[in-house]
């Protein structure tokens, strides 16, 4: 399997599905548009781990870069001030414009932006030569009418907006509580499902909270429901960029960062480290002209 070279490859636009696995992608693309699928590496398990491997060799001066995820900012902020642990990359050291859909294009009753709301900011704001359009989805918060925002939104949004606020240290029960559910059960358990299921059924007695955002939304549906509700978000996805193809100009390319465990190998989400073929296989699709 090839590995994903992002910007050694030739592209107009560059369309970035978060969370976006290939067999899913593969399952269901051709309903709405026409091109030729590849399978590729993308080397991450998370957005965070993608965007330095990725993005690494200085500033792409004719790339812009239309963000519906707030890792990607022109506020300066490096990943380390959104909260990625020793990782000092940042946004406006690489990409020559950069358009903060993920502020000025937030969609408060789904918790999230929305995919038309990307296209809406290109066709009114100037780009450069080329250009970079970061879908949230696939990714949750998740757009089918069953599901409710407040199980999981995109928070990298509020961790923004919170930047200059700060929580309550924990009192020593819930020193204690953190260190049963979180630090000891997760040496005992490795993978997510039975984690999960430990703490849900122990939040029934006592206020256990939520350690992973995935996890919220694993306490309030089942495995069936979570992956109608991935599939919905995609297939709304590729509507959205069939109904707005006429809008591209040259040669456009569909890939994502990372994709999305859904109850294989017991794991939910994605995770920094983790290279299970569900998270690093991702779709690499030349859209026909």
């Amino acid at each position: 399997m090839k590995r994903q070279n992002v910007m050694e490859e030739d592209w107009d636009y560059l369309l970035i599905l978060d969370a976006c696995r290939y067999d899913y992608f593969k399952g269901m693309y051709n309903e709405y548009l026409e091109g030729d699928l590849e399978r590729r590496n993308s080397g991450a398990g998370s957005t965070m781990e993608w965007l330095p491997k990725t993005f690494n060799d200085g500033m792409n001066h004719d790339v812009s870069y239309f963000s519906g995820n707030a890792y990607i900012n022109s506020l300066g902020l490096t990943l380390e001030d959104l909260g990625v642990e020793s990782s000092h990359w940042k946004a406006t050291e690489h990409f020559g414009l950069i358009v903060d859909v993920w502020d000025e294009g937030w969609n408060n009753d789904y918790q999230t932006v929305l995919p038309q709301t990307i296209f809406d900011y290109l066709e009114k704001s100037p780009s450069l030569d080329r250009v970079i359009m970061h879908f949230v989805q696939p990714h949750c918060p998740y757009l089918h009418p069953q599901y409710s925002a407040k199980y999981g939104a995109w928070n990298n949004r509020d961790k923004i907006k919170k930047s200059n606020e700060s929580d309550d240290p924990p009192d020593f029960y819930e020193k204690v509580k953190n260190y049963v559910f979180s630090n000891l059960l997760g040496k005992i358990f490795e993978d997510d499902v039975r984690k999960f299921r430990i703490r849900k059924i122990a939040n029934e007695f006592i206020n256990v909270p939520s350690y992973k955002k995935f996890e919220k939304i694993y306490r309030n549906y089942n495995l069936k429901e979570i992956k109608n509700f991935y599939k919905h978000n995609l297939r709304t996805l590729l509507k959205v960029i069939s109904k707005n193809k006429n809008v591209f100009d040259g040669k456009v390319v569909i890939t994502s960062d990372h994709g999305e465990c859904l109850g294989e190998n017991n794991l939910l989400g994605h995770q920094s480290g983790v290279h299970v073929k569900e998270l690093i296989e991702v779709p690499w699709f030349i859209l026909k002209s």
